[in-house]
């Protein structure tokens, strides 16, 4: 953004110069019918004109190529923001997992401590299997909501990608 100012700068001082410039060989022309000593400063000036004609030229397309290339500050934050969100998902789906496993270590444990004993099917005793299935639905919501995110991502990079590439 600040270098698209300075150009802008340069490019009306290049402008004004050219105007400069033409109006001093419109009066070198008028001049040369005059006198015709003055063909040198003519040709001098033409020049200059030719010059920064080029030169306002090469500016204006430097502006075109940045125009085009510039990413926004927002893309820059929505950028920064998946970021975080994959991140925190990851830590999610950590916790949820270390929970499972803690869970079925629990379960295990539990059966292999009772395996003598005749157990009850009574379904007001079965609390631990409901909270593993729960944690196992969340854990699946969470592997669901990062693959969407990490969907996301790639097509976030395969759009920067195109834009860096046009």
């Amino acid at each position: 953004e600040h270098e698209k100012r300075i150009l802008k700068k340069l490019a009306d001082k290049s402008q004004k110069c050219i105007l400069q410039l033409k109006t001093q060989l419109e009066e070198a022309k008028a001049a040369l019918k005059i006198d015709g000593g003055t063909q040198v400063k003519l040709d001098t000036l033409e020049s200059k004109v030719t010059e920064l004609t080029e030169l306002n030229r090469e500016k204006d397309e430097r502006i075109g190529y940045l125009e085009k290339h510039k990413i926004t500050k927002q893309l820059l934050e929505t950028f920064k923001q998946l970021k975080a969100d994959k991140s925190r998902f990851e830590r999610e789906a950590t916790v949820y997992k270390d929970r499972v496993e803690e869970l079925e270590q629990q379960l295990t444990s539990t059966k292999s401590h009772r395996q003598g004993l005749r157990e009850r099917k009574d379904p007001n005793h079965d609390g631990n299997s409901e909270e593993v299935d729960k944690l196992k639905d969340d854990l699946q919501q969470s592997n669901i909501k990062l693959r969407k995110y990490v969907k996301h991502c790639d097509l976030l990079k395969q759009e920067k990608e195109s834009i860096e590439d046009a």
